[in-house]
């Protein structure tokens, strides 16, 4: 007989909203066999109702700030002690803020975009890598939402978020380089429905975004072009599931290792 493969322990991190938390559902409500430990800044009504479903069979939440390197090493704790094993590590964790011009933005608000969108990844990696382990005959498994702006998307107000994203990317780049026996995903959104988006749309940034830019959103929506997390969570959780793996024709591999999904994976 085939050795049954163990069941999948995962730490995600971003799953109060968004991406992270429609991952968080199909996990669940689609791989029974799945435990994930969550690390998310705060309860949410959506996020309380499948700690209600699920139970901490399969599911342990850690509330707390992800840039705080005590809550951070909480939440990697509690995933060995919760769980035995930590086979995948999931990091949805994002902001926008503060869309400003360079001009005007405070050194404050830049290191703390840069905190959240990089800092903090790069702690719960560095945190994380002593702790994963196989799965069954797979590689252990770290899966980075980072973003598309990271190269050549221009808009303005918007250093913070680009130069973050595009520490983020290398940093994945880097990451499969310096660790071989790790599947390292990066997954690049095309422009998905957020809080983040829908605050463009409710005009919050007209007074810094160029006039051009902020139709370019309008035009957008109107082409079926603003798509729901639903669409990248999916591609998330089959390259955390196997469905998607470094050989799937979703996958473009870089000359460092490291494997994107996202805007391939989308055409």
């Amino acid at each position: 007989m085939a050795a049954t493969t163990p069941a999948a322990s995962i730490l995600l991190t971003g799953a109060g909203s968004g991406i992270g938390l429609n991952v968080l559902a199909q996990l669940l409500e689609k791989h029974p066999a799945t435990r994930v430990q969550v690390l998310t800044l705060f309860p949410t009504p959506e996020l309380t109702q499948l700690e209600e479903k699920y139970g901490k069979s399969r599911l342990n939440t850690v509330y707390g700030d992800a840039c705080d390197t005590e809550v951070v090493a909480k939440a990697v704790k509690d995933t060995i002690t919760n769980y035995g094993t930590m086979t995948h590590l999931i990091s949805s964790i994002g902001t926008m803020l503060p869309v400003q011009t360079i001009r005007k933005v405070s050194m404050a608000e830049i290191k703390k975009i840069f905190d959240v969108n990089f800092l903090s990844v790069f702690d719960l990696v560095q945190r994380s890598l002593p702790h994963l382990s196989a799965w069954g005959e797979r590689k252990p498994t770290v899966i980075i939402v980072t973003s598309g702006v990271d190269f050549d998307v221009l808009y303005r107000g918007w250093s913070g978020y680009c130069t973050s994203k595009a520490a983020l990317t290398r940093f994945i780049h880097l990451l499969a380089h310096e660790e071989p026996g790790v599947d390292v995903y990066g997954v690049l959104p095309l422009v998905t429905k957020s809080p983040m988006v829908d605050k463009i749309f409710n005009g919050e940034y007209d007074d810094v975004m160029l006039p051009e830019e902020r139709e370019k959103f309008n035009t957008w929506a109107k082409q079926g072009k603003i798509e729901p997390p639903e669409y990248i969570a999916d591609a998330v959780v089959k390259a955390a599931i196997g469905q998607i793996v470094p050989e799937s024709k979703e996958v473009e591999r870089n000359d460092c290792g490291a494997l994107f999904i996202g805007s391939l994976y989308q055409k």
